[in-house]
């Protein structure tokens, strides 16, 4: 529990703040009620077998990290694909399975599913430490929940949960604010949302070891983020922001004593994405 507190009212402030920005809404120098329209869920669109989207990119990180544990402190570049796979809604993303629905217009939920979950290997060396002990977390699976309650023009609260299904079998829970200060009209299928982030984990002691190593602590706050994302929506999903730069840290002294993070507790990561559709196949009912 004081773990907890402290991740709280570490992330205070700037909640505080984007909660206030989500709740008042910024409007300025756009027609609210155009781009609303063009933002809020699309009519329910059937299904078709012959309807699949190629796109190609790669995404760029200042370092590897997850749920502040830091892997590797020297950046990547690294390529991703992404296939529309019979309707807007069913997409293959690197090795992720993404389903998404909306239930309303404020209310979507998403399901992930990613073959490999770790992520706490560098796939070439750049500078910065290399293999060693905290490279070697055996490699998982996970299963992730998203529920969202969003505003199309303010952002979102979003709720995540994920399961283990290979290595060890815990859970974690993760609760992430965006809040949109301004929403830029660019090109009519292309709007800028400049954002406030704030985020805080939590994770049962059989996920903390697995990612922190051993002596972690039992489940409760284990990490907290900050910061401030670009998104580009709607031709870009919200949950693909294609800027954002986050200070993540660890929390709990017996996460962050633990066996395999220990001195790699806290930093800043900038991450980019970038990618250019290479091919469609739409019919002209979707």
């Amino acid at each position: 529990m004081k773990v907890f507190k402290r991740g709280f009212l570490n992330l205070a402030p700037l909640v505080f703040l984007s909660l206030s920005l989500v709740l008042v809404g910024n409007d300025a120098g756009a027609n609210s009620t155009s781009l609303r329209s063009r933002l809020v869920a699309k009519p329910d669109q059937p299904w078709r077998w012959d309807y699949f989207k190629i796109a190609l990119g790669g995404k760029f990180q200042s370092s590897l990290q997850k749920r502040g544990a830091i892997f590797y402190r020297s950046w990547q570049l690294t390529p991703i694909w992404a296939i529309d796979l019979f309707h807007p809604s069913l997409q293959i993303v690197g090795s992720t399975l993404l389903f998404s629905h909306h239930l309303t217009d404020w209310l979507r939920y998403r399901s992930r599913f990613a073959l490999s979950a770790t992520g706490d290997r560098p796939l070439y060396l750049t500078g910065g430490m290399g293999e060693g002990p905290q490279n070697q977390r055996k490699g998982t699976m996970e299963l992730d929940q998203f529920l969202e309650l969003r505003d199309p023009l303010r952002g979102e609260l979003r709720f995540q949960v994920s399961q283990d299904l290979s290595a060890h079998g815990g859970t974690h829970l993760e609760a992430k604010l965006r809040a949109v200060v301004a929403n830029i009209e660019w090109k009519p299928e292309l709007i800028l949302q400049p954002a406030l982030t704030a985020a805080l984990g939590l994770g049962s002691q059989s996920h903390n070891e697995y990612l922190y190593g051993s002596g972690a602590g039992e489940f409760g706050a284990n990490h907290a983020s900050f910061g401030l994302s670009l998104a580009m929506p709607p031709a870009i999903d919200y949950f693909f922001p294609v800027l954002e730069i986050e200070r993540t840290m660890i929390l709990g002294n017996e996460n962050k004593n633990a066996s395999l993070v220990q001195g790699r507790t806290s930093g800043y990561q900038v991450t980019f994405l970038f990618a250019i559709e290479l091919w469609r196949n739409s019919p002209s009912s979707l």
